[in-house]
């Protein structure tokens, strides 16, 4: 089973959190393309950790045995899995250098 609904529930708690300070947070920093910036780190961060997830979640369905366990053949690691991890770490740089700008 892929666990991913906590950072999921984490990541929308603090879009929610940002949206409610939004006003006070605009008076303070004057940094609306910060903010609109952070914003979006978080909505597409989101968006990637549920597509690695219902990606994981379908593969191991078909190939997981009886253990729930899938070990990669000579290591090579399928095309998808790469594609949705990449998403993932671009994710997670974006909303590190959105957060940096601060």
């Amino acid at each position: 089973m892929v666990r991913t609904n906590s950072t999921r529930q984490a990541l929308r708690e603090t879009a929610q959190w940002l949206m409610a300070q939004r006003e006070a947070l605009d008076e303070q920093l004057s940094q609306h393309s910060l903010l609109d910036g952070l914003e979006a780190s978080l909505s597409d961060l989101e968006q990637y950790t549920l597509d690695a997830a219902t990606w994981a979640e379908e593969f191991l369905s078909i190939k997981a045995d009886e253990q729930g366990e899938w070990r990669f053949e000579h290591g090579v690691v399928a095309d998808e899995l790469r594609r949705v991890a990449a998403d993932l770490a671009v994710g997670w740089q974006q909303n590190l250098e959105a957060v940096s700008a601060f």
